[in-house]
């Protein structure tokens, strides 16, 4: 009798069929961890005074990725989304002996130096498309380029359908006001125009902007309540600092509404947006 060849299973495991994709992780914060990690020349904006390290994109920021940098080869890295407008990578005195310098890696030099001085580099960020938004504040990837022991963030993720909640910190380029949002107005990443940040939200313009921007609809917005105003007046309650927690170190403002306007470090941002964010 002639053998005939079958696929068997191991005993107590069943097989339905053949997959012909992997599930990776839910639709709501699919992590990026073994794919990226934010680029390790990006310019550093926060310092996280709990571990001593800067972050480099803050939580609520419109993020994209890039592939390669004027021709360095580098792998994929997360970057802020820029509307689809190419943009200057600056440096700051913060990023001195810190942050990798772009035109070094751009360069080939396996050292990756740091930046020695601030101001802007050679290099530009490349036009790019959103795929979603920082849901946590992501350190800079200088760390791991810098120290071999020490990573402090094995992994990022990102909010791609989610409600969310973000100060609205950017300036309108051409009043220098806060961006006119208002409920239903659609949401596509802009740049600052007086700094390094880009990812923070614009409002979306029909016919002149790309449809590939959009990614969310504005839900609500409000003034952030601030001293008397604050929830349970907790601007009175002391708490620790680097904890993230809101109280006389914020005014009374949650942690994510406490932001500063880039442009001025005495201005904080005084509205806030609910936005239901998808991707087109």
């Amino acid at each position: 009798m002639a053998v005939v060849k079958t696929f068997k299973d191991a005993r107590g495991y069943g097989r339905t069929g053949y997959s012909v994709y992997h599930e990776l992780s839910q639709g709501v914060r699919p992590t990026l961890g073994e794919v990226a990690k934010p680029a390790n020349w990006l310019p550093v904006l926060l310092q996280d005074q709990y571990v001593d390290e800067w972050w480099c994109i803050l939580a609520g920021t419109i993020v994209s990725m890039t592939r390669d940098i004027g021709g360095s080869g580098s792998a994929n890295a997360i970057v802020p989304a820029n509307g689809g407008v190419a943009m200057n990578i600056v440096y700051t005195a913060n990023d001195e002996d810190y942050t990798i310098d772009v035109d070094t890696v751009v360069a080939g030099d396996p050292t990756k130096l740091a930046a020695g001085a601030a101001g802007a580099a050679t290099q530009v960020l490349p036009d790019n498309k959103p795929i979603g938004w920082a849901w946590h504040h992501y350190y800079s990837g200088s760390i791991e380029t810098r120290l071999i022991n020490y990573d402090v963030q094995p992994f990022v993720s990102i909010v791609c359908d989610y409600e969310i909640e973000v100060a609205l910190v950017d300036p309108d380029p051409t009043s220098g006001d806060v961006q006119n949002f208002e409920a239903g107005d659609l949401i596509k990443p802009g740049i600052w125009p007086t700094g390094p940040r880009a990812g923070v939200p614009h409002v979306w313009v029909n016919g002149v902007d790309s449809a590939e921007q959009i990614c969310g609809r504005v839900l609500y917005r409000a003034g952030i309540p601030t001293g008397v105003n604050s929830r349970s007046r907790i601007d009175l309650v002391r708490t620790v600092r680097g904890f993230g927690l809101s109280g006389m170190e914020s005014d009374g403002k949650p942690r994510h509404l406490d932001a500063y306007m880039l442009g001025s470090t005495t201005t904080k941002a005084t509205d806030f947006i609910r936005a239901n964010i998808a991707l087109c």
